[in-house]
């Protein structure tokens, strides 16, 4: 199931990064930005509406300028403007939705990295994820959530799996599979029998070792199915009654802020989704987030340790995260912000 049932691709002969930046600078326009909070996000109070457009307006500018700022400069510095780029994007993110009291209460990051949290290994380093904050805020605003009092410590191999920008430099380097499942999902009109959920892989490895049901974080009550002919999926159980009050109900148990959305090379959608045994699991927006965080933190505070990841094996991952880590961020926020699945190719 992709995360929005509307769904909007472009096509582009020029740079996708700065064709994307030109849409969200549409949002620096108040009247463009009220009526999308009015038509798209119900927010219908005057006063309200041009409180947040002003605010929106704002962020995006410093959103913007940031990273026109990462992009003019050398990589490794990138990944600072490119953080901040991100934070105000998903305040914006918040307003639009609603949250402009709370976020005013949570203007700071909410999220802390110590350098006694620098490691050998480089996807044992950890982050500490706070109660409050804008990335807590976010976090709890999309899944209803919130984080406990004493935080949650994420490790960055618990981020960079799930940003399918950076999966094929993520595999071939670390010799381990990601962890965003390509999948279809179907509501199956079974009138006989009862109607149901299918689930199913799109990618053979994933086939050939299909992950727990429980593990699949956007789902709740599937299991494994092996038909005797035919590859493993997952279904829900059966359910008698009007297919369309089964079909809708279905739907709205996915968590479907989870699925990321893009288009295949044969320009089909297709939703991938998390795999997971934690109890926290972060979408895709929010990895990226992260990731920029961490090495934000690595270039402001500790030269000595960027330059130790310029030279390992890990580089190869983080130089794709500053282009196609923010490329794949500026889609799924830009679909957020207008309730639609979106690509750029």
């Amino acid at each position: 199931m992709n995360r929005y049932d509307l769904k909007y691709s472009i096509g582009t002969d020029l740079d996708p990064i700065e064709d994307l930046l030109n849409f969200m600078s549409t949002l620096k326009s108040r009247g463009y930005t009220k009526d999308l909070l009015n038509t798209i996000h119900n927010i219908t109070n005057t006063s309200e509406l041009e409180k947040i457009a002003k605010l929106i307006k704002l962020h995006m500018d410093n959103a913007i300028g940031l990273a026109e700022q990462a992009f003019s400069g050398p990589p490794e510095t990138s990944f600072l403007p490119l953080y901040y780029s991100t934070l105000n994007l998903n305040k914006v993110h918040l307003l639009i939705l609603g949250k402009r009291i709370e976020l005013a209460q949570n203007r700071w990051h909410g999220a802390s990295y110590k350098e006694s949290q620098m490691t050998r290994n480089f996807l044992n380093e950890e982050i500490h994820v706070k109660r409050n904050g804008t990335i807590p805020l976010i976090y709890k605003t999309i899944t209803g959530k919130a984080i406990s009092n004493s935080g949650i410590k994420v490790k960055l191999s618990d981020i960079y799996p799930y940003i399918t920008s950076v999966g094929a430099e993520y595999t071939t380097i670390t010799k381990t599979m990601e962890k965003m499942m390509p999948i279809s999902t179907n509501i199956i009109n079974d009138p006989a029998n009862g109607h149901y959920m299918k689930v199913e892989m799109l990618d053979t490895n994933y086939i050939n070792t299909p992950p727990s049901p429980r593990s699949l974080k956007a789902f709740s009550g599937l299991t494994l199915t092996n038909p005797p002919n035919g590859n493993p999926y997952y279904e829900t159980r059966k359910h008698p009654g009007n297919y369309n009050t089964i079909e809708r109900r279905l739907k709205n148990s996915i968590k479907r802020y989870l699925n990321s959305d893009s288009l295949d090379s044969y320009n089909n959608w297709v939703a991938s989704t998390p795999i997971s045994n934690r109890n926290h699991v972060f979408n895709e927006e929010l990895c990226i987030t992260l990731a920029y965080f961490h090495l934000s933190n690595v270039v402001r505070y500790n030269p000595e340790h960027l330059f130790k990841l310029m030279d390992s094996k890990y580089w190869a991952i983080l130089l794709a995260l500053r282009k196609h880590g923010y490329l794949r961020y500026l889609k799924q926020m830009w679909g957020n912000f207008n309730k639609y699945s979106f690509d750029i190719v």
